[in-house]
């Protein structure tokens, strides 16, 4: 009677469109809510090189909000759009850092906010994940840059405030290290 009755519970979660696992031939695997065989609904999406998507799908294709996390533990959270992840969003990386702003194809590009797993704070752009351009970076110490920067250092012109009572440095910077003072016009 029970083994009936456990059968006629599970027979009508999946009527029901309840959670099923789906197996593909190139390896990948859904685990997820199903309609009329399409993946639909939350769900997870194992991918064969280790990638995982979940969230939302429509018709088979990722579309709402989701998650994707990379084999190397990189995560993009973003909106995805008949199968396609917008252009903005929230990266997360494996030492904790994080960039909100303009993401392509899983790559920081473009303007946003990147916040480094100590809490220090950089506002400008990113260039295939790398700090390169004109910003402010707001140290968890409260000292303050603001100028050029290239691989997340100081570099080029750029004027440094501390936090506590010290003579700004404003110059020319190499590679983080101050060369030699400069006026910034």
């Amino acid at each position: 009677m029970k083994k009936i009755r456990l059968l006629l519970v599970l027979s009508m979660a999946l009527l029901a469109g309840a959670c099923e696992t789906t197996y593909y031939l190139n390896g990948d695997k859904y685990v997820g809510d199903l309609k009329s065989l399409n993946r639909q609904g939350k769900g997870t999406y194992y991918y064969s090189n280790g990638d995982v998507f979940e969230g939302e799908f429509v018709n088979n294709h990722r579309h709402g909000p989701g998650t994707l996390t990379y084999a190397n533990g990189k995560k993009w959270v973003t909106e995805f759009r008949n199968n396609w992840p917008v252009s903005s969003g929230l990266l997360i990386y494996p030492n904790g850092d994080q960039f909100e702003g303009d993401i392509n194809k899983g790559i920081a590009n473009g303007r946003g906010v990147y916040t480094f797993a100590d809490s220090s704070r950089y506002v400008g752009p990113v260039k295939n994940d790398l700090i390169n351009g004109h910003g402010t970076i707001t140290y968890s110490n409260g000292d303050r840059y603001v100028g050029e920067l290239w691989n997340g250092k100081p570099h080029g012109l750029g004027r440094k405030k501390f936090a506590e009572d010290r003579v700004p440095l404003e110059g020319r910077w190499d590679s983080g290290g101050f060369v030699r003072p400069e006026r910034i016009r």
